[in-house]
């Protein structure tokens, strides 16, 4: 891996790249692809460019990062996700707003270092990984009338692509089946920053091995998101119905820290209220004080404001977010041991939810 991170710290075109990763990459496909159309076929293999007329490529058309127009209104759409994670939502409004305008979507694609999305939230988009990216890029490179110092550029910019694949691969295997990885400093310099990514992508691996532990539960909801450089995990049950008022109970695990929480949408919400009711039916714990530094009867560096016993805050304006948490420590940071401590909070709040019916 050293030496991955070295040729990573020495490749000019690499550094370039870290002033806005995701627009570097999409801006480079783009080249690519007015040069010589043939690289289309990276993406969509059905492309055929001896038939199929492009009439313009463009970036950010509708917000989306690469729109390839074909006569007829046909289009073919790139998501480009590297630093940032694919969202159902985002990939259903850009379809519904390109078949707004009136234009037939031949293939969409959303890219990113591995798949973080399942066949159902991928809402009819299809995947390609970096890895398949750089090495289509090679193969076309073969049969394409751009020059030879061109194609050098183009191999150095794949050959950085692998290289940046290992790395992640290799921080990946070093914490296989823990959350937790160690490892940070080498990732963190500024010329290869490559951190982000590996803990988004281990938050990734953690949901995936969760949604397969709890495959058999229609109505929990597991999700991943990114916050302040740190993965943040979701777990709870859906409410029947978006009109239920009854708060979301569930559990979330944001870096380091393991939550019990309480979610009150409804703009009236009291954090006091939440925790003293909830408190009461065992979700949280009432016997926490600064003192003893422990929840749960796990160790904890919470230190909530005012004298409470928990922390709060005000989620989109107006919901209201109660929650505990103890520190994942390397002792207790493997997938099968915080699975199992998912599992048993799970049961304590489906009991509480079934006692409220």
């Amino acid at each position: 891996m050293t030496e991955a991170i070295e040729k990573l710290k020495n490749s000019l075109t690499y550094q370039m790249s870290l002033g806005g990763r995701e627009l570097f990459h999409s801006n480079v496909w783009c080249w690519l692809m007015k040069q010589d159309s043939a690289f289309i076929r990276v993406f969509f293999p059905s492309f055929d460019p001896e038939k199929d007329k492009v009439e313009s490529i463009q970036r950010e058309w509708l917000n989306m990062d690469l729109v390839i127009k074909l006569a007829n209104q046909k289009i073919y759409i790139i998501e480009n996700k590297l630093k940032s994670l694919p969202y159902p939502e985002q990939l259903q409004k850009y379809t519904e707003n390109v078949e707004a305008k009136g234009h037939r979507i031949l293939g969409k694609v959303y890219t990113g270092v591995c798949d973080t999305l399942t066949k159902e939230e991928r809402k009819g988009w299809d995947f390609i990984s970096y890895s398949d990216i750089a090495e289509g890029i090679e193969k076309q490179l073969e049969y394409s009338p751009l020059s030879n110092e061109q194609k050098a550029q183009i191999r150095e910019y794949c050959s950085n692509i692998h290289c940046m694949i290992a790395i992640v691969n290799h921080e990946l295997k070093s914490s296989e089946n823990r959350l937790i990885n160690s490892s940070g400093k080498e990732l963190n310099d500024v010329s290869v920053r490559l951190q982000d990514l590996c803990i988004k992508l281990k938050g990734a691996d953690f949901v995936d091995h969760l949604r397969k532990a709890f495959v058999h539960e229609s109505s929990l909801k597991i999700t991943l998101g990114f916050n302040r450089k740190k993965s943040t995990i979701d777990i709870y049950y859906e409410n029947e119905s978006e009109k239920d008022p009854s708060p979301i109970l569930g559990i979330q695990i944001e870096g380091t820290q393991y939550r019990r929480f309480a979610l009150q949408k409804s703009g009236d919400a009291n954090a006091d209220s939440l925790f003293v009711k909830y408190a009461e039916k065992g979700l949280f714990d009432s016997n926490y004080n600064k003192a003893q530094s422990s929840v749960f009867g796990h160790p904890t560096t919470m230190k909530p404001r005012d004298h409470k016993k928990y922390d709060s805050y005000k989620k989109d304006g107006e919901s209201c977010f109660v929650y505990q948490y103890y520190d994942i420590t390397n002792e207790t940071n493997s997938y099968t041991d915080l699975a199992k401590q998912i599992r048993d909070d799970l049961a304590r709040i489906r009991r509480i939810r079934e006692a409220a019916q």
